[in-house]
């Protein structure tokens, strides 16, 4: 197969994601994490658990397409 055929067949049906690791501090057990965010979504609110004390924390980034922005981590009142 024609290799121009094969990159077009690539750039129409399979997109390529890149995840961007950022850092972060657990607001409750104060613990160093990292986690991948997808840029690609320019605002961006969810609920995560800890991965070391299991509790819920929000998250809330923005990103310009290729690079986050801003990032905050917030309690949640339980």
């Amino acid at each position: 197969m024609d290799m121009a055929k094969v990159d077009l067949f690539f750039k129409r049906f399979h997109r390529l994601i890149i995840m961007i690791e950022k850092e972060f501090t657990c607001p409750y057990c104060w613990e160093n994490q990292s986690r991948l965010f997808d840029p690609s979504i320019q605002n961006q609110n969810f609920i995560e658990d800890c991965e070391v004390c299991c509790n819920p924390i929000e998250f809330n980034l923005v990103t310009n397409g290729l690079d986050v922005i801003d990032l905050s981590v917030n309690l949640i009142g339980q």
